[in-house]
């Protein structure tokens, strides 16, 4: 409801609190938070290295030319 009403104290408010439960969750589930942290981290590595493929300039080849078979065609984080 606070991203709809664009309330940010409050949606800053309610997502402090999603993610507390969420600890809360992983805990009581035997996870240490870190592994969490490490798997975000490892992702979005990866997503800045395929998109750093994705958009690597080549100037010995004309635009038309370039071809590229590592293009990524999803947005989706690995």
């Amino acid at each position: 409801m606070d991203l709809m009403t664009e309330d940010h104290a409050g949606l800053v408010e309610h997502s402090a609190d999603v993610l507390t439960h969420l600890l809360e969750v992983w805990v009581a589930s035997g996870i240490d938070p870190e592994d969490i942290w490490t798997e975000i981290d490892r992702r979005t590595r990866m997503g800045n290295l395929l998109l750093a493929l994705n958009t690597a300039e080549r100037t010995s080849v004309p635009t038309r030319a370039r071809k590229r078979p590592w293009k990524i065609r999803t947005t989706k984080l690995p």
